[in-house]
């Protein structure tokens, strides 16, 4: 009998300006800025020009570095003037003050 890999629910993730939904997508969708995918390629892998690999590892290793909660989990809600500012610097959706990710 073959088995199949069960494959897991990509997150969403949920930008909210007060009540309103502004902007959702998927988590590796992530807006990122340009200027920090080519900060973190040279920082990673020493590429100024990132190839489609890196920049996608990229792109996965800032989100679980911002977001990561435990182990396992990514899902959760911020709101935190704080990290919400330092979240607008990374991406390029600025008019937010809350975020969500589930599925």
């Amino acid at each position: 009998m073959i088995f199949k890999k069960k494959k897991r629910k990509q997150k969403k993730i949920y930008f909210y300006l007060g009540d309103n939904e502004v902007h959702s997508c998927l988590l590796v969708e992530i807006p990122i800025i340009e200027s920090v995918i080519i900060e973190k390629s040279i920082e990673f892998f020493s590429d100024p020009d990132p190839c489609f690999i890196h920049r996608s590892a990229v792109v996965k290793r800032v989100v679980l570095e911002t977001f990561w909660i435990d182990d396992n989990e990514i899902d959760g809600e911020w709101s935190d003037p704080v990290f919400i500012e330092k979240l607008k610097n990374r991406l390029s959706i600025t008019e937010f003050d809350r975020v969500v990710i589930g599925n």
